[in-house]
């Protein structure tokens, strides 16, 4: 039985038009897109759907990446989709004051900072850039069920609820 994953494309992902060409490195991995919408988030949305990152001294990049501009949600559905996304999607990591990224998230990374900084980015700017985040993708079904319940209209889960029986039931399990 296919299960959905919740897919949520950065605002300086969409600016710098990216969003199709990271979903079909997804959709490769032999998913389907169910669903897509942009949308706006606000700093209290990016709290929570990283609140274990807020302490963070790179959550204000993280911020910055998701609020200034339209983010792209998208549901894609698929068997062993979290297993998937996770090993695609690979790491990120900062030690040392270096970032380490690999899989999509170093697919998908800007310019490093020497280049940044020749480019004339400085201060917050050269950081919140250096550090781009350029996709969130959902780790399990909690995490699918929290970003829809808060990006989605009721009618666009009642529609969802339809075309998948089981995650409507798991919509609702969550609630109760």
């Amino acid at each position: 039985m296919d299960k959905l994953a919740a897919v949520l494309i950065s605002a300086d992902s969409v600016r710098d038009g990216l969003e199709d060409k990271i979903i079909q490195d997804l959709i490769d991995l032999d998913l389907r897109l169910v669903f897509s919408k942009y949308c706006r988030l606000t700093v209290e949305s990016v709290k929570l759907i990283y609140p274990r990152l807020i302490n963070k001294p790179f959550f204000p990049a993280l911020t910055h990446n998701f609020i200034f501009g339209s983010v792209r949600l998208d549901l894609l559905a698929g068997s062993r989709i979290y297993e998937k996304i996770g090993q695609a999607k690979g790491i990120f990591q900062i030690k040392n004051g270096n970032v380490l990224r690999t899989g999509l998230r170093l697919k998908y990374a800007g310019p490093a900072i020497p280049k940044l900084f020749q480019l004339g980015y400085r201060g917050k700017q050269l950081f919140y850039r250096a550090l781009e985040f350029r996709f969130h993708a959902a780790d399990n079904l909690d995490e699918t069920i929290k970003l829809c319940r808060l990006l989605l209209q009721d009618n666009e889960l009642n529609s969802l609820a339809l075309r998948y029986p089981l995650f409507g039931r798991q919509l609702t399990d969550k609630l109760a």
